[in-house]
């Protein structure tokens, strides 16, 4: 019997990673024909009305994505604060950021109540293939990161970043979505954490400044903020440890908030604003972390 169990889980991790593998291939290349056609085609109701095929076809990617996680991987799903998103909003979200394998489950957890996902990227991804080839589709806002190291020695580099996001932001404005934001910026490794000397636990230290650029320049398009809470139970967190059922359970939790005035303002030449804004973010990460932490003691529990 326990052989059994044991094949079925082999067969089922492999048809997991087989179908998300195939729809990637599939979806990349579909996305970068349409991309290209758009390019090349003359006039401006035809380029429309391929962008909008664009964009169904890739609303189409988070159906499959959500049948392989619920009914492939055989992980526990805990999502929590889904009744405050509306389809017909657009949002800016905020999360953590642990392994690849973030964004399948960030888009499980908005599955069906968002417009389509963009996300803010390193320019240095759209180079890679398959995924590069997506994020170039669907224009997602690339972004350079540069060190500390790295503006030192090269000033005239300072606000690059942020006029990046501009014109991405802009390009945002007359479609509906939902703009995200892995705002730590890489990966949390211990690493990392300890590189940084990170004053939270479980996280690494958030950038400010994409995200105020961006809530500046949406405001009058965005409805609100989604602060989402990833948490992994079980190892490995990476793409193999979903896919392969190595994690066994994923509690998200969902917190809307609204853009107030206090969160609208010039980040670059402000100094007051931009301390405020730091101060409010470092705030809502200290709780994210806390929540991990509780959330990681039931598990063990």
């Amino acid at each position: 019997m326990k052989l059994f169990y044991g094949l079925m889980k082999g067969m089922r991790s492999f048809l997991a990673i087989s179908c998300s593998l195939l729809a990637l291939m599939v979806f990349a290349i579909v996305l970068m024909t349409l991309a290209s056609v758009q390019k090349i085609i003359p006039g401006k109701a035809r380029k429309k009305a391929i962008r909008a095929a664009t964009v169904a076809f890739a609303l189409t990617w988070p159906s499959q994505n959500h049948w392989v996680l619920r009914y492939l991987t055989g992980i526990h799903w805990q999502v929590t604060g889904r009744e405050c998103m509306d389809l017909n909003k657009n949002y800016i979200v905020i999360a953590n950021h642990q392994s690849w394998s973030d964004i399948p489950v960030l888009e499980e957890a908005l599955y069906q109540r968002t417009g389509l996902s963009r996300y803010f990227i390193k320019k240095a991804l759209l180079n890679t293939p398959l995924v590069g080839w997506i994020c170039r589709a669907l224009e997602f806002p690339a972004m350079h990161r540069f060190s500390k190291s790295m503006l030192l020695k090269n000033p005239n580099l300072k606000g690059k970043d942020t006029e990046a996001t501009k014109q991405s932001c802009l390009r945002l404005a007359e479609t509906h979505f939902s703009l995200n934001n892995f705002i730590e910026g890489t990966r949390f490794t211990v690493a990392k954490h300890r590189r940084q000397q990170s004053p939270y636990r479980y996280l690494l230290k958030p950038k400010a400044g994409g995200l105020a650029a961006a809530i500046d320049l949406l405001q009058d398009q965005v409805d609100s903020i989604l602060n989402v809470t990833i948490t992994y139970i079980g190892t490995p967190k990476t793409l193999w440890g979903v896919y392969t059922s190595q994690v066994q359970k994923i509690v998200i939790h969902i917190e809307e908030m609204a853009i107030t005035p206090a969160l609208i303002g010039n980040y670059e030449e402000d100094r007051e604003f931009r301390v405020a804004f730091q101060a409010w973010l470092n705030a809502v990460w200290l709780q994210k972390d806390q929540r991990i932490a509780a959330t990681l003691m039931q598990g063990d529990s």
